[in-house]
């Protein structure tokens, strides 16, 4: 349903879609004057999934790249699998100017962590304007949550990854929007990971800028110099205050060691830090419904009202630490002319080990530094006596 005016139950339902979305990795845009839909939230009924015991099993093409860029797609790399990052050698990169966000509240409102695990397919398109579904994923990422232990990982899949999509042959994962809308992605994604995916959130990733000017920017760490005239990404490492323009120049930033890889990476430590800033600004239901009249235009979704406020409460309730950023390990190579990426046996140990229990319990390549901490609470922030109760929504 497309709606322009909400009632209450109705802003619910984009509270709750905004905080799994930022959680998860992109951005809404807010496109004035256009019946298009720019959120699209969804649910794709189950199929009978065959869901492998081990890894699957696949053939890996011949090596068509030098060994340097097949073990983190064109990155140097330094000794335990960590990218080695490098200062730029050009002058005007932007000096940092933020600061951490403040620490969570307590949160007291009531929580349901029934139904098992969730898992959720999180897609950025690459239009510019008008309808999402008509372009190709720019940025693909898994959010998978353990409702009962508030656990959870946020896995990107490189963009260039070829893969079966259902009766298309072997091709780019980015295709499979651009030829069968979000329906397809989904159904494409769940083959290669073997996980039950129901929920999808797709956006148009232009639009990040004005979501993000619209909350008055976010603070958000840059793990590493970064100085590239492509991207506009312009930032000395440190923390920094990002209005829509910055914060969209530094995920589209594929000039970086281990190039898409990282540029996953980044994109998911950005959206954790908008995940700092709403635990800290909210403790209700109803401050996070505040949130989402930023997004009370041009929604689309299938999904109901009591899906979509458990799944964005249980975003809102997860503590960062609790939340693994996972890029899936690839070989780059080529397919004819095509520069891909091929999935490799470490990748399908990842997918099983993700799907298992929602959470990564293996040692995979690391594309980026961790993750700045939350703040520690202070003594009114600090959740004190009991945690908000675990009852159904109804």
């Amino acid at each position: 349903m497309r709606t322009s005016s909400f009632h209450a139950a109705q802003r619910i339902v984009l509270a709750a879609a905004i905080a799994t979305m930022l959680f998860a990795g992109v951005a809404a845009a807010w496109i004035r004057g256009t019946s298009d839909p720019v959120l699209i939230v969804g649910k794709v009924p189950l199929e009978a999934l065959d869901v492998p015991e081990d890894v699957p099993s696949h053939i890996d093409p011949p090596v068509t790249a030098p060994e340097a860029e097949s073990a983190g797609g064109g990155g140097r790399r330094a000794e335990g699998n960590t990218p080695k990052f490098t200062k730029p050698s050009e002058t005007g990169v932007w000096p940092p100017n933020g600061r951490p966000p403040g620490p969570p509240k307590r949160y007291v409102d009531q929580v349901d962590d029934s139904g098992g695990l969730q898992f959720v397919l999180v897609l950025g398109s690459d239009a510019r304007a008008g309808n999402p579904t008509h372009a190709r994923s720019d940025s693909i990422h898994i959010l998978a949550i353990d409702p009962k232990a508030r656990r959870g990982t946020v896995l990107g899949i490189p963009r260039d990854s070829y893969v079966d999509i259902p009766g298309q042959g072997k091709r780019k994962i980015n295709d499979a929007l651009a030829r069968g809308g979000p329906d397809l992605a989904v159904r494409t994604v769940r083959e290669l990971t073997g996980m039950p995916i129901e929920f999808y959130l797709l956006t148009a990733f232009e639009g990040f800028r004005q979501i993000v000017d619209d909350l008055g920017g976010v603070d958000a760490h840059v793990p590493y110099d970064m100085n590239d005239g492509f991207s506009g990404a312009l930032f000395q490492a440190g923390w920094h205050h990002m209005d829509g323009e910055r914060a969209l120049a530094f995920t589209r930033n594929r000039h970086v060691p281990s190039g898409d890889f990282a540029r996953s990476h980044n994109q998911a430590r950005l959206m954790l830090d908008v995940l700092k800033k709403l635990r800290a600004e909210t403790s209700t239901q109803r401050e996070v419904e505040g949130w989402a009249r930023l997004l009370s235009r041009h929604v689309e979704t299938n999904v109901g009202i009591g899906d979509l406020v458990r799944l964005g409460v249980l975003a809102r309730v997860t503590a960062v630490s609790q939340v693994t950023n996972v890029v899936a390990p690839g070989r780059a190579g080529n397919a004819g002319k095509a520069s891909v990426v091929y999935m490799t046996d470490q990748a399908y140990e990842l997918f099983a080990d993700v799907r298992q229990d929602a959470v990564v319990n293996g040692s995979y390549p690391s594309y980026g530094p961790p993750q700045e901490p939350e703040a520690e609470p202070g003594p009114e922030a600090s959740p004190g006596g009991q945690p908000a109760p675990n009852i159904p929504l109804g």
